[in-house]
């Protein structure tokens, strides 16, 4: 029943998502090295030599080497690529720390960790995508469980998720709009208009602006509807404050949309692979493949730790044990 109830949302959620650039095809390879330094490399597909207007942070200042690259049969025709080195861990933190005042660009926090314990080096790998979320009006708690919550952040698909989150987002849409109109109702203080018919009808209201496509993302269109379904032409009257309510559900979607794409990230580790929470593992070649539907509900952690040999470090102690035996030896003789 509730699939049925539901799936006009779907189609408005489809509607404003095509309103804007598209899909992302986001792939970060980091190659870590045993003294801690990285090369870094992230690529960004596109239909044309121009790059998209994403959340996705897309390096392009001079500090990386950066090109395009033709490719054939392809549905995206362009690939961008941005390559650096960096030669302390420091360095690769400061570079995405310049970029986390901006709201509108995702949070990256790449880490990399060195403890040197004589025979070995230990290296941890961490980057986390911090939460990209703009629907905050309305707790995504309030239409998904926890166990709906759980899965979306472990990457599951499934029509019902989709039609969760699809309910969750246009909740959040239309909550700002709900709020200005009620606000505009007790401003108004107009008979037909009341605070109490727009509280008390707000779910009714709600159902009816999904299931009529009609109006599409037409303003003018919806106040119509509106006022005819309380009867009042005092709706029409709050068209500047429904406006900016209006727009900010439309930019809401699009911030979201601009974080939507598929990601891939690989981080190939020095030495021996101790632990990790890739999905894929392939020597020291680890790879998370992952959706924003990921990050827009928690943070989403990628980790991996390796260990190096000191061979020097075997070497000196080697010499040295020897260098006490053969002392110890000559000892032993003096004295007999």
């Amino acid at each position: 029943m509730q699939s049925k109830r539901y799936w006009p949302m779907a189609v408005l959620v489809g509607f404003l998502a095509m309103m804007t650039s598209g899909c992302l095809e986001v792939k970060v390879k980091t190659t870590v090295h045993a003294d801690g330094s990285c090369e870094r490399v992230e690529t960004v597909t596109a239909g044309a030599q121009e790059l998209p207007d994403a959340a996705f942070p897309i390096p392009t200042d001079s500090s990386w080497e950066t090109g395009w690259t033709k490719r054939d049969n392809k549905e995206k025709d362009y690939l961008y690529t941005a390559t650096k080195r960096f030669e302390t861990p420091e360095a690769l933190a400061h570079e995405f720390a310049r970029i986390a005042d901006d709201s509108t660009k995702l949070r990256i926090t790449p880490v990399i960790e060195r403890h040197f314990r004589w025979f070995y080096t230990y290296l941890t790998y961490k980057e986390t995508y911090r939460v990209f979320c703009p629907f905050t009006l309305i707790p995504a708690s309030e239409v998904l469980s926890e166990e709906d919550i759980r899965r979306v952040i472990a990457g599951e698909k499934s029509d019902t998720l989709k039609r969760k989150l699809d309910e969750w987002q246009w909740r959040n849409m239309y909550e700002g709009f709900h709020l200005a109109l009620l606000e505009g109702a007790r401003r108004l203080d107009d008979p037909t208009l009341l605070p109490d018919s727009v509280e008390g009808r707000k779910e009714e209201l709600l159902q009816m602006m999904v299931s009529d496509t009609t109006t599409k993302d037409d303003l003018d269109r919806t106040l119509v509807l509106v006022a005819r379904f309380f009867r009042s032409n005092a709706v029409l009257k709050l068209s500047p404050e429904l406006r900016v309510a209006w727009d900010a559900a439309e930019n809401m979607m699009k911030r979201a949309e601009s974080a939507n794409g598929d990601y891939i990230n690989t981080v190939v580790m020095p030495g021996l692979v101790l632990d990790t929470n890739a999905g894929e593992v392939k020597g020291t070649t680890l790879s998370w493949n992952f959706s924003a539907d990921q990050f827009m509900l928690s943070d989403y952690s990628m980790w991996a730790e390796s260990r190096v040999m000191n061979l020097w470090a075997v070497i000196l102690t080697g010499i040295v044990v020897i260098a006490l035996t053969g002392v110890l030896i000559v000892l032993r003789l003096k004295d007999r």
